[in-house]
């Protein structure tokens, strides 16, 4: 039996959070949730899961800040970042790549698509980081 894949989501917004675990964990996956950044990066620290999803925007810290962070340091630099967002700001969506997003999902988004995308990352066929095939999703 192999260990069921570990999912950090950051969302200040707890109905949305609740919506992706729930949808997560039916398709088995073991979620954790937190409502900012801060608690992102301890939680990386401590956790170490497969895949973070970050909203882009947060208290404490935004997403694009504690993605920052999460690739600047050593324990957690590797663990692939999804970003959410509902602002489709060209100059955000640009730092977000630049600080190593393996994809943007544009909100709102389909489950299904979510899902894909979520598959697609873990499974590294979207690598991100600067000079990698990292995409910008829309809400499919």
């Amino acid at each position: 039996m192999t260990a069921r894949k570990k999912i950090l989501i950051a969302d200040d917004e707890p109905h949305l959070a609740l919506l992706a675990k729930t949808r997560l964990e039916a398709n088995g996956y073991e979620v954790l949730t937190v409502t900012d950044g801060r608690e992102a990066v301890d939680q990386a620290k401590a956790w170490r899961p497969d895949l973070i999803i970050l909203d882009m925007s947060m208290p404490i810290l935004s997403g694009h800040e504690a993605c920052e962070i999460l690739k600047a340091q050593d324990e957690t630099r590797l663990i692939p970042i999804m970003m959410l967002t509902g602002t489709p700001q060209k100059h955000l969506l640009t730092q977000c790549e630049e600080a190593g997003v393996s994809a943007i999902l544009m909100k709102p988004y389909k489950a299904d698509h979510f899902l894909a995308v979520i598959e697609s990352v873990i499974n590294k066929e979207i690598v991100g980081g600067k000079g990698y095939g990292k995409k910008n999703l829309s809400g499919g």
